[in-house]
């Protein structure tokens, strides 16, 4: 069991409160749950990360070298490129993407496309769509929400995310 933040607890106790809506967890559990069954393959969206991103698929790092590929995409704004080498260099099949563009204009730079996306897809048959990035505060302070998505629209989702890594953006 690892050590829970503050924000855990206040999470848990929202969860609690929330009563009979379904079947919910706190994120980062979701995210652990969907990476332990990957057999084939991830993809893996988040606008922006940190170390956060490291130490959690660290803990998947026998799961994810067996794979055929984990595909990581951030948004060009992110300013953690250093993460997404260490984890290249742990785990050997990683791949990532910055995504997105800015243009000089006077005054300073604008931004003119980037990736919002915030998604989890593994081996075509789960895909978790949400509001988290992989940083810190997502981790231990902010309340996000994620869907969890199987069968026909996992495969949709999959198929999008695809199609965004193999695009010339």
């Amino acid at each position: 069991e690892r050590s829970r933040g503050l924000g855990d607890v206040y999470k848990r106790q929202l969860l609690n409160a929330a009563g009979n809506i379904g079947d919910m967890i706190p994120m980062l559990d979701a995210v652990d749950s969907l990476l332990s069954s990957a057999k084939e393959s991830i993809y893996l969206a988040t606008p922006f990360i940190d170390a956060s991103l490291t130490a959690v698929l660290a803990r998947h790092y026998s799961t994810l070298s067996r794979l055929s590929f984990v595909r990581v995409m951030v948004d060009v704004g992110t300013r953690n490129i250093p993460v997404l080498e260490r984890l290249k260099a742990l785990i050997k099949n990683l791949e990532y993407k910055v995504l997105g563009k800015y243009k000089a204009v006077q005054g300073g730079m604008v931004k003119i496309s980037g990736l919002h996306l915030k998604a989890l897809a593994v081996d075509e048959k789960l895909a978790l769509i949400g509001t988290f990035n992989f940083k810190e505060t997502h981790i231990v302070a902010d309340y996000d929400l994620g869907l969890l998505f199987r069968g026909k629209t996992a495969q949709k989702i999959w198929k999008v995310l695809d199609i965004i890594w193999n695009a010339q953006l």
